[in-house]
């Protein structure tokens, strides 16, 4: 992403990783937060508005085990193959 190729845009999507990880230990850093948190950064512009966006949606609206036994993301993904041998047999 050309937006990252600049030093003090990598060190927002930086600062703002930290601050999540530090609020939440029990959580921590995952991966793919990066993905979530910079498309956050470039539509809003500020660390600390993307900070309070990733905050809320990773505290309210996703569920816990989502993170911890990545038991949502398994679902997820079961689903994904389900819809996929239904509708595109020929990838499946």
């Amino acid at each position: 992403m050309q937006y990252f190729k600049i030093e003090d845009n990598l060190i927002k999507l930086e600062n703002v990783l930290r601050a999540f990880t530090m609020r939440n230990p029990s959580i921590g850093y995952c991966q793919g937060f990066n993905y979530v948190v910079a498309k956050m950064l470039m539509l809003l512009g500020n660390e600390e508005d993307t900070f309070w966006l990733f905050t809320v949606l990773a505290e309210n609206y996703l569920p816990f085990d989502f993170y911890i036994t990545f038991s949502g993301v398994r679902t997820d993904v079961e689903v994904l193959k389900k819809i996929i041998k239904n509708t595109m047999p020929e990838i499946d």
